[in-house]
């Protein structure tokens, strides 16, 4: 069983090749223009949204939150597989993730009858702000740190960015 894993929302704009080589769990947001909604790294690549914004300078896109539902699978799918799991979210003063996933975590803990292996932080920042933050947690998570090493280097990365 692996330590720790790492959770991380699309918005910290990490690029695509690390969550591959940290492991890092992504959650996609998601991206409404116009009428339709896309899933954030998953059916919308940067350079498609870019293309898109420049055919189309009526419509202003918006974002939705990951969803209750995919959040949960996440978090169950790291149940067994991880001593502990963090999520890191987008700042809750822009998005209610952070929010949604504690009550996710909490409907998980109920429905155990005990306290889980999740941990939910509020990056309190946007983008490459917390992107950094979930970077520098998943190299150390990947090599096998532990937790405290894990949440050690949360706490000292986070408090020395601001976006």
């Amino acid at each position: 069983m692996r330590r720790v894993k790492i959770i991380t929302d699309s918005a910290s704009d990490l690029p695509s090749r690390f969550f591959k080589e940290y492991d890092i769990a992504m959650l996609p947001m998601g991206i409404v223009i116009g009428d339709k909604t896309y899933l954030d790294r998953v059916e919308l690549d940067s350079k498609t949204f870019f293309n898109m914004m420049r055919e189309d300078t009526t419509s202003l896109p918006k974002t939705v939150m990951p969803s209750a539902e995919s959040i949960k699978e996440e978090f169950l799918r790291n149940l067994d597989k991880y001593e502990n799991q963090i999520f890191i979210s987008i700042s809750s003063r822009g998005s209610g993730t952070f929010g949604v996933a504690a009550m996710v975590k909490n409907e998980i803990e109920d429905e155990l009858g005990h306290p889980s292996n999740i941990t939910i932080l509020d990056s309190l920042s946007f983008s490459a702000g917390y992107g950094i933050v979930v970077y520098e947690m998943a190299k150390l998570a990947f090599e096998g740190a532990d937790y405290a090493k894990v949440m050690d280097k949360y706490n000292n990365t986070i408090n020395n960015v601001r976006v």
